[in-house]
């Protein structure tokens, strides 16, 4: 579930996270702010050379980040976002 994190920068405000790794939370902090920043620029970069003068990329590229962060998140609760039963 950490790992997911990374990828919206969830870590950061929560800084109980970083309690396991205390002894490198300097290099966990600079790892996680790079693979943010490499993955958005990624997805940037795609986005914008899908970019054809309308703003169909853009609606296109924001509902797929959003389908995938909504399949991510379901994965990582593993069926826990939409309890159907008691408790």
């Amino acid at each position: 579930m950490d790992v997911l994190l990374w990828l919206d920068g969830g870590q950061i405000s929560e800084p109980w996270r970083w309690e396991p790794m205390g002894h490198i939370a300097g290099s966990a902090a600079s790892a996680q702010g790079f693979i943010t920043m490499v993955v958005g620029a990624f997805i940037g970069f795609a986005i914008g050379q899908a970019f054809d003068g309308t703003v169909v990329p853009l609606v296109v590229g924001t509902l797929f980040c959003g389908l995938a962060t909504l399949a991510v998140v379901a994965l990582a609760e593993r069926g826990r976002l939409f309890p159907t039963g008691p408790g």
